[in-house]
């Protein structure tokens, strides 16, 4: 398979900087709880065009464009967390299959920062947790392919949980699945 050039390595700086950040108990060289903060806000700053060109594309994509981004909603004190949500009509109607009278619920991308921690990190609604470090346009850039896949292992999750799911994602109607719109 041909990945892009270097594309290897740039994941293994995140983690080489995710280590050094617990190497040294700092967040980006920030010591205190202030201004680690204030390096998590950069970063989120940083990166919410990145989520947005991300999830527009997924929408575009994986949901026939009907789906609607919200975001970036903060939710703040000692647990910081920022969340970018993807919704769509056939997902808001969709019943929880694992959890009655629940509805299914939208793709969800988060950045977050617990008290406690040493650093921030991306993650899902169910999507685990992935290395936070971003202090350049550069950087977040780097991150289009982790958040294309929190938004994909969301949509597969959301399948998951709808008590219909084969009415929980727009399909074109037809035999086949649409070609994919690459490019």
């Amino acid at each position: 398979m041909n990945l892009p050039t270097g594309l290897l390595e740039l994941r293994a700086r995140d983690y080489q900087c995710h280590l050094m950040d617990l190497r040294t108990d700092t967040y980006h060289g920030a010591r205190h709880r202030s201004d680690r903060e204030q390096v998590f806000n950069q970063a989120v700053n940083l990166l919410n065009p990145v989520v947005y060109d991300v999830l527009e594309r997924f929408n575009e994509v994986m949901l026939d464009g009907v789906g609607t981004i919200e975001g970036p909603t903060y939710d703040s004190g000692e647990n910081m967390e920022v969340r970018w949500q993807l919704s769509w009509p056939q997902q808001q109607a969709a019943t929880h299959r694992l959890e009655p009278g629940k509805t299914v619920r939208p793709i969800t991308i988060r950045a977050h920062f617990w008290d406690g921690w040493t650093h921030g990190h991306l993650a899902g609604s169910d999507a685990g947790d992935w290395p936070f470090q971003v202090t350049t346009e550069t950087d977040a850039r780097r991150q289009w392919i982790i958040l294309w896949a929190i938004a994909e292992v969301e949509l597969h999750h959301r399948i998951f949980e709808s008590h219909h799911p084969w009415d929980v994602i727009p399909l074109p109607t037809g035999d086949s699945p649409p070609a994919a719109k690459w490019g």
